[in-house]
């Protein structure tokens, strides 16, 4: 019977180092910039609300603004309400409304590397 001298390969403790150091950027990254992406999700459920709630058909848009604050701040977005009003906008057309938020944040990563999302949404109300 003959036996194989074959080296048994694996991972060197050096390789398993690098694994684990970009596994950490990657967590590192993601505890950063999820909660912007969780506020991004609370918004657009918000306004789909909005959309979707009988009462504000054909509502004015300070209706509609007060309703979309008042729904922010329950879900606990208190500061994005004080510091995105003005990127909601309203544009009557004559089948409805559109409610149009558009707005960038941005997150310090490391040292002087920044992150840059972007975020929009759209939604119409009938009258």
């Amino acid at each position: 019977m003959q036996h194989s001298l074959r080296k048994q390969s694996g991972l060197s403790f050096i390789t398993i180092l690098l694994i684990i150091a970009v596994v950490g950027i990657f967590l590192a990254v993601g505890f950063k910039l999820g909660p912007h992406y969780m506020n991004f999700a609370t918004v657009r459920s918000v306004m789909n609300d909005v959309a979707n709630d009988p009462e504000l058909k054909g509502a004015s848009t300070q209706a509609l603004m007060s309703s979309l604050e008042s729904r922010l701040n329950i879900n606990g977005l208190d500061e994005l309400v004080s510091t995105r009003r003005g990127d909601f906008e309203f544009q009557k057309a004559s089948d409805g409304t559109e409610i149009t938020v558009l707005y960038e944040t941005r997150q310090l990563l490391f040292g002087n590397l920044t992150a840059l999302m972007e975020f929009s949404h759209e939604v119409k109300i009938d009258n």
